[in-house]
Formats: structure tokens, C-alpha cells, sequence
């Protein structure tokens, strides 16, 4: 063999050497059966699970307790060797049961441009046989699964307050996997309640048909991966952070640096951290960018924010807790009405309940407005706008920099002006700020000018120590004087909004008006503190995210028969008050050809 080959054949020993053993499993007396446990985390399959709340429902439709095989009161038997050696017994509703690798603790992470995207993708991780059997629409409009869980709620919720992006951690380490068999028993307590649903779904006996799908969900869980999951959600408010200098990829690196340190990977963080994590701040990177949701499955959690804890040991105990009481990492779904048995009308009648609810609590995306001011719709997401970045203005059409201002002068005239000896003034004015420079016509022969002309300064930046400096000169042309002549100036500190002032010259008085008007994004008097950018406030309560309104059965019906319509007209606002018709749909919304479903 070439020594590559050599290599090879160690690496591959190596990985083979750092396996768990996994020895068969094999059938047990009655006497080793009862002394057995169960495996960790067998109940975990088997539990109604609801795909729009994204919820365990804590009900069970499968008999995972049963393990006794009859008559001989035997069952199978496995050895974990995450637990000593320990013999431990399977349930009979359980196939396929299997002790996986050691995993390598490391970091993934992603960014959602908004919480639309964070929605949609976090459904990815459902198996997408979740739809098989469900007659569900398909449309990129529409969001169907995940729309009332705990983080979807949450960060709609604040899309609709301002600009935000949401950067997720995620670690994750699977030590156990399998899933139920072909048939496996029912619970009797669900086999009780599909007894007593009634023989056919419709409007009369829907409530009846809902408050099964109440207690057990949508599906139930068939095949799992079992050991723990951290999944650590930040809400950035883009254009604040981009006030720090800091890009939202920045960010999702600096956060992924600090939470390999918990992990022991502290090269990738010393490495990450030296490039720009603290050129502000000597803080912990996430402690400036708190606003966060961690959601850990599996273990014995000390803290509740463990990714990102002062305390490394706290998620080391975790970790080691897992292999004894392991949560759900991946888990594939099935719909409930292939349970049912013996009864096809039932049997739809099940179908169509999960179909209905799901589709009532589906969003629909539509933008909430258009993009403007030199802005265009991002490539990835047509209702998020970008910009050209500039000096000014980053790709997210946020402020690059802290007191970013349009600033206007306006110079409206002098009196009392006193340039010459034997004739009058021959005045003018020069305009200066921040290396911006600007002057007047010249107004010949008058003490008393009235220029009345305006200068858009356009773009400035305001900080401490800038001033908005005016100079009123007389202008000297003649053979025996060649200069003009400085008649007084004044300087000020711009501050936002609408000023008229009164510069008290040498000899005279000058007249003018300034206007600073903040970027946007910005406030205060001198456009350095951060204002949020809310969606529009006659919108607002009529969608439930910055971009997605809820499904109405109005809108619904539209949809199936592709008529041109705007969604918003069928939509019942979020705070429960009704638009009346004068109010009626702001005028920025627009009609669109609904797609064909």
C-alpha cells in the first residue's frame, strides 16, 4: 500500500476504534425482563405531536409502556453501552433500536433575512413526509406548519416593531435512534377517543373532531434520533447593529466564536475574537447582543442560556446527562388519521379535521410595503428591500454611521450691512460644514440684501466639535483695493429639526434658517440615537408578521379558484377591531393575481 493508502486504512481504525460496541440484542427471560429498565427515551416516539404549535402534546396515541412479549412473558433485550454495559429492554411498539457514534460537539448556525424565512425553515426540520396523506395546497405564498410555536410568535411579533434579522446557534449530539414498527399498538385511551368521534366529519361535528386534534395534535412521532439539542435564537435589530459597525454575518461569527469556547474549541474563538468580535468593547460579544430565546431538549440544563453561560462546566454536565436522559434531536412525523382502523369515513373524516386546522392557521406572505428611495427588492426575498451600500448607507438601507443627517441652510437676508466708505455693500455669504462649502450671489450696492436662497448640504454627519460656520463678506473690485472684506461671522452647533437664527455681525445683523432631518433609523438632537422602524401602523394589526397575513376560509376559497384579489380585504385584524369602511385598505397595498392551488 502507498502511504496515503496507510493513512487511510489508520484514519479509518481510528473512527472504527472510537465506535461504541454495539452487541445484538437478544431475548430475555422473565426474570431478566422484569429486573430490566426501559431504554432511555423510549416514550419519546409514539406522542401526538400538533405541526402548527410545533408542540409534544404529552398524550399518547401508541403503547410504548408495553414490552412483555406473550405468553412467555419474555422481551427483547439490548446492552447500552452509554450506560456501563447496562441490559435494557425495549418495548414491543419499537424496532430498530440503536446506540449511534460519539458525536463531535460543534457549532452550526444560520441567519433568517426575516421571520418569514426563520418559519419556514425551521420546518425543515420535520422529515417532509409530514404532508404524506394531507391534501394541503402548494404555494410559495402560503406558510403552512410552525406558524403558532413559541419562537415563530415571537419573532413575527417583533418584525413588525423593526427591522430585524434573528441569527440561530444550534448544537446538537444524537446518541440513541429507532422507531416504531409498521403496526405498532395503539394507546387505549386514543383507541377510547376514536371510538367516540362521530362516523363523519362535517360543520356540526367539527368541535367534536377539534378537541381530539386538542389533546393529541396533528401527527404522532415515528422515528427519532434521542440525545440533546441546544438551539439558541438571537433577535438583531439590523440597523442598530450596523450603527456598532458590525454586519449581521459578523455578528452570527462573533456569537459562533464564543459558543465554541464553551465547546473547548477556543482556537476558532481566539482566532475570530482577534479579528473584530472586540474592537468595541471588552463585554462578551453576546452580552451586547442579548435579545435571545434558547431552547434546550434533553439533559438536566442548569442555566437557561447554555450556549452562551460564564460557566463551561454547566454545559459539560449537560452533555453528560444525555446519554441517560436524552431528548428528541430529529424525529419524522405521520398524520393521525393513518391510525384509524376499520372505519373509511372516520378515517377521512380524521383527515380532513388535521387539513382544515392546519390550513386555518397558515400565513400567507405578502409584503407589506414597497421598497423605495433608491432601494429594490432583495434577490432572496422580494419583500425585503436592499440598498447600494455607500459611505452613508449600508446593503440593508440602514445608516452606516451615528448622526447622519440631510442638512438644509437657508441664507434670507442681512441688515444694517457697513462694507464701504463712500458707497454701499456689495455683500455676499459663504456657507461651510464638515468640508461642505457653499455661497450666495453677490447683491450689489445695498446695506440691506435679501438673498432668500436655499443650499441643500445634502448628507452630513453631526458629531461633537462640527459646526455649521456663516461669513458675510463685502465684495472689493476696485483698481485701489482688491480684497473683500470680512464683515462677521457666526458659528453653530446643527441640532434636528427646524431653527431660524439671528448672527449678530460686526457691523449688521444676518438672517438665516437651517433644517436637519435624521436619516432614517435615526433620532435625537444630534441623530445619534437609534429609532426603531416599525411596519406601518395602519397595517399592523392586520398582519400577523411584517410580510404574512393569516389564512382566512374567504381568502382560502380565492386562492383555490386563482381569482385577482387582495388578500387583505378578507383578513380580520390581530387586535380584534374591525377596519371600518371609511378607514378602508391603505392605499400602498395593491392587488395581486392570488396563485392556483
Amino acid at each position: 500500500l502507498s502511504t496515503a493508502g496507510m493513512r487511510c486504512l489508520f484514519v479509518l481504525w481510528l473512527w472504527l476504534w472510537s465506535l461504541p460496541p454495539t452487541l445484538p440484542c437478544t431475548t430475555g427471560n422473565p426474570a431478566e425482563c422484569q429486573k430490566a429498565r426501559l431504554v432511555p427515551g423510549s416514550n419519546l416516539a409514539g406522542e401526538g405531536f400538533d405541526v402548527v404549535t410545533m408542540q409534544r402534546k404529552q398524550a399518547y396515541v401508541i403503547d410504548v409502556e408495553t414490552w412483555e412479549i406473550k405468553p412467555n412473558k419474555t422481551c427483547t433485550l439490548c446492552t447500552n453501552p452509554y450506560m456501563g454495559g447496562e441490559v435494557q429492554k425495549v418495548p414491543l411498539a419499537l424496532v430498530d433500536w440503536r446506540v449511534l457514534p460519539h458525536c463531535k460537539l460543534q457549532v452550526s448556525s444560520v441567519v433568517y433575512e426575516s421571520s418569514e424565512h426563520f418559519v419556514e425553515s425551521n420546518m425543515n426540520r420535520v422529515y417532509p413526509t409530514w404532508k404524506d396523506g394531507l391534501h394541503l395546497p402548494s404555494s410559495s405564498s402560503l406558510m403552512l406548519g410552525g406558524t403558532h410555536s413559541k419562537l415563530a410568535k415571537m419573532t413575527m411579533e417583533q418584525s413588525k416593531q423593526d427591522k430585524y434579522s434573528f441569527i440561530e446557534q444550534d448544537v446538537q449530539c444524537a446518541y440513541y435512534s429507532y422507531q416504531l414498527t409498521e403496526e405498532p399498538p395503539l394507546h387505549k385511551e386514543f383507541i377510547q377517543n376514536l371510538q367516540g368521534l362521530p362516523a363523519t366529519y362535517n360543520k356540526n361535528t367539527k368541535a367534536e373532531y377539534r378537541r381530539l386534534l386538542d389533546t393529541y395534535g396533528t401527527h404522532f412521532i415515528k422515528k427519532v434520533k434521542l440525545g440533546g439539542r441546544v438551539s439558541s435564537v438571537t433577535s438583531l435589530r439590523l440597523c442598530e447593529a450596523a450603527l456598532s459597525h458590525y454586519t449581521e454575518t459578523e455578528v452570527k461569527d462573533c456569537l459562533d466564536a464564543e459558543a465554541s469556547k464553551i465547546l473547548k474549541n477556543v482556537t476558532d474563538f481566539i482566532k475570530t475574537e482577534k479579528n473584530y468580535c472586540k474592537k468595541h468593547t471588552n463585554d462578551t460579544f453576546s452580552s451586547q447582543f442579548h435579545d435571545r430565546v434558547t431552547e434546550v431538549e434533553g439533559g438536566e440544563a442548569g442555566v437557561p442560556d447554555l450556549l452562551f453561560s460564564n460557566m463551561p462546566n454547566v454545559f459539560n454536565d449537560w452533555t453528560d446527562s444525555l446519554k441517560k436522559i436524552p431528548g428528541v434531536v430529529n424525529y419524522s412525523l405521520d398524520p393521525l388519521h393513518l391510525l384509524v382502523d376499520g372505519s373509511q369515513s372516520k378515517k377521512e373524516g380524521l383527515k380532513k379535521a388535521i387539513e382544515d386546522y392546519i390550513l386555518e392557521n397558515a400565513l400567507y406572505k405578502h409584503c407589506s410595503g414597497k421598497c423605495s428611495g433608491g432601494s429594490k427588492p432583495s434577490s432572496h426575498d422580494c419583500c425585503n428591500c436592499v440598498c447600494n451600500p455607500s459611505q452613508y448607507i449600508t446593503s440593508h438601507c440602514c445608516p452606516a454611521n451615528a448622526g447622519l443627517a440631510r442638512l438644509t441652510v437657508k441664507v434670507l437676508r442681512a441688515t444694517g450691512l457697513w462694507g464701504d466708505t463712500f458707497s454701499k455693500t456689495d455683500g455676499f455669504v459663504k456657507i461651510s460644514f464638515g468640508g461642505k462649502s457653499a455661497q450666495t450671489d453677490v447683491i450689489y450696492n445695498n446695506d440691506n440684501p435679501e438673498w432668500k436662497t436655499e443650499f441643500p448640504l445634502d448628507m452630513v454627519t453631526l458629531s461633537l466639535g462640527t459646526e455649521l460656520k456663516l461669513e458675510v463678506w463685502d465684495e472689493d473690485k476696485d483698481w485701489y483695493k482688491w480684497w473683500n472684506d470680512n464683515l462677521g461671522e457666526c458659528k453653530v452647533s446643527p441640532e434636528s429639526g427646524s431653527h431660524s437664527r439671528i448672527c449678530p455681525l460686526n457691523h449688521g445683523t444676518l438672517y438665516y434658517s437651517y433644517t436637519v432631518e435624521c436619516a432614517p433609523g435615526l433620532g435625537g438632537t444630534t441623530c445619534r440615537k437609534y429609532i426603531p422602524t416599525p411596519m406601518s401602523p395602519s397595517l399592523a394589526p392586520l398582519y400577523t408578521s411584517r410580510n404574512a397575513v393569516n389564512v382566512t376560509a374567504s381568502l382560502l376559497m380565492h386562492m383555490r379558484r386563482g381569482h385577482r384579489v387582495d388578500p387583505l380585504i378578507f383578513v380580520v385584524p390581530t387586535d380584534g377591531k374591525n377596519i371600518s369602511k371609511t378607514q378602508g385598505i391603505p392605499n400602498d397595498i395593491h392587488t395581486y393575481a392570488m396563485p392556483k392551488l
